[in-house]
């Protein structure tokens, strides 16, 4: 008995008719041949139960009831499926149609053969044993992102409407709480990805093996430094030295000497438009590098202004994506400099190449040919000596390529100035670990932002869990978000190839 206006569950009713039952109707379809069931049954707006023997209809009402709601969880019914009421072929299912009469005076029907649509609005939550025992099959195996939908369905219903700021889904609103949080960590993992990289390689150059490769090629070079140097051509004495008579000979060698450092000469200028030439090649590649880099830069702009324009808008105000940021990318120079590398190396190549009277393949055919023609005309000795110049030249050059210089790969010197930065590497491998560390920090605050989000969001279902009305209630429930640590260890170990070594 209750001695007030109105009793408070009248009240809730009358507040939300559309949301409690007032009957079940179970009726013969147009098509019907025959009347089985005809049947309407009242219900209260309390508690209500099915209650009968195995087989006299539980699971058939149930079902019915559930299809009238345009459940989304249809195709767990235990009697409304094809192996049962809906069987062919008599299928008699199509005889008969469901209907729920709601206390605001309307009605939801469907025919007993019919699944509710895909856009239809489910008025009825079903959870038939079907279902049930697929979330506790998937719990079983580590894991159910069915029940995890399910809970956060339930959890969402608890949100407060101001906090769901328009959306129609837990996953949706953490999708756009957590959406800007996510991509700052993805910048920081790829930046841990590569700061792991260089760290590896760092490692590996600090291994002995490696110093010794480096150390183990120098020594090769120098063996074959040493043999050249051992191998120096046999000395020819100058027969001009021995004959002063000769006046004739002595100026054939000083034009013969004349046109080698000409070509000894040429030979240096060549060399020296090559290193420009590869110079310039890398300056043009790295330009062309800085200019990839502004466009995909770019790209992300534009793509990074059209989201920020949608959320703009979502405000209702007049503030301009242009209002808050502004990208200035101007790639004049870039390609200037890059039109004058090309045009750089154009002219180098049609200065190596060129068979203009001053191009350096005319001026070499010209020198080359006038010691031929020089040879030609000299005697025995003088030629011998000749030749043990030019084998003296080549000897000399030979020696140059192997010392090279710390730029050119490969020569001694490169070898050595490899084997000395060996000794800086421990203090850069301290700060790569070193800035590893404050990457992962920021990382540990975008996954704190993310838990902060979650906490926020799924408090109100825990201060409905631990409210007085709740309290009476024995069901151990309990919502927490946090960073789980627990079985790290175990997790990291398995993540790593035990099989490897070094």
């Amino acid at each position: 008995m209750f001695v007030g206006d109105a009793p408070p569950k009248r009240e809730l009713v009358n507040g939300n008719r559309t949301k409690y039952v007032s009957k079940i109707c179970i009726k013969p379809s147009p098509t019907s041949p025959g009347t089985w069931f005809n049947v309407e049954l009242p219900l209260s707006h309390d508690l209500v139960a099915i209650i009968g023997n195995k087989g006299s209809g539980k699971s058939a009402m149930a079902d019915i009831i559930a299809l009238a709601g345009d459940t989304k969880n249809f195709k767990h019914f235990s009697f409304l499926n094809d192996r049962r009421f809906r069987s062919p072929p008599h299928k008699f299912a199509s005889r008969f149609v469901g209907v729920l009469g709601w206390h605001d005076g309307t009605e939801s029907k469907r025919q007993l053969d019919q699944d509710p649509s895909e856009t239809s609005v489910e008025r009825v939550k079903y959870l038939p044993q079907s279902y049930l025992e697929t979330l506790c099959n998937e719990l079983g195996e580590n894991g159910s992102s069915t029940f995890d939908s399910e809970l956060r369905k339930i959890i969402y219903t608890h949100v407060p409407q101001d906090d769901r700021l328009g959306y129609n889904s837990m996953d949706e609103l953490l999708k756009f709480k957590v959406t800007e949080i996510g991509r700052a960590r993805e910048q920081l993992l790829k930046e841990i990805s590569k700061t792991n990289t260089e760290i590896l390689q760092t490692e590996q150059q600090l291994t002995p093996e490696f110093k010794q490769s480096l150390q183990e090629q120098q020594n090769a070079k120098v063996a074959e430094l040493a043999a050249i140097a051992a191998s120096r051509p046999v000395q020819v004495e100058d027969p001009t030295a021995l004959d002063v008579a000769k006046e004739e000979s002595e100026a054939a060698t000083m034009k013969i000497q004349t046109l080698e450092n000409n070509l000894r000469n040429l030979f240096h200028e060549e060399q020296q438009l090559r290193d420009k030439k590869t110079a310039q090649a890398k300056r043009r590649a790295v330009l062309l590098q800085i200019w990839q880099a502004t466009e995909n830069y770019k790209r992300t702009h534009e793509k990074f202004v059209a989201e920020l324009d949608m959320m703009l808008k979502e405000i209702d105000d007049d503030i301009k994506v242009s209002d808050l940021v502004d990208l200035k990318i101007d790639t004049k120079q870039i390609y200037e400099l890059g039109k004058a590398t090309k045009d750089s190396i154009s002219a180098i190549d049609a200065t190596i190449t060129s068979q203009e009277p001053a191009g350096l393949n005319k001026r070499r055919e010209v020198a080359e040919a006038g010691i031929a023609e020089i040879k030609s005309k000299l005697g025995e000795k003088q030629r011998l000596f000749l030749k043990f110049k030019e084998q003296v030249t080549k000897w000399e050059r030979a020696k140059e390529e192997l010392i090279g210089s710390k730029d050119k790969p490969q020569s001694i010197e490169w070898f050595k100035a490899k084997i000395a930065s060996i000794n800086s590497l421990p203090d850069k491998l301290v700060a790569l670990k070193a800035h590893r560390v404050e990457l992962a920090k920021q990382v540990h605050e975008q996954i704190f932002k993310t838990v902060e989000e979650y906490r926020q969001l799924y408090g109100p279902v825990q201060e409905f869990v631990m409210s007085a009305g709740q309290m009476n209630m024995d069901l151990p429930l309990s919502f927490a978000v946090r960073i789980d640590g627990s079985d790290f260890q175990e997790k990291f170990l398995a993540k790593i190839n035990r099989q490897s070594r070094g």
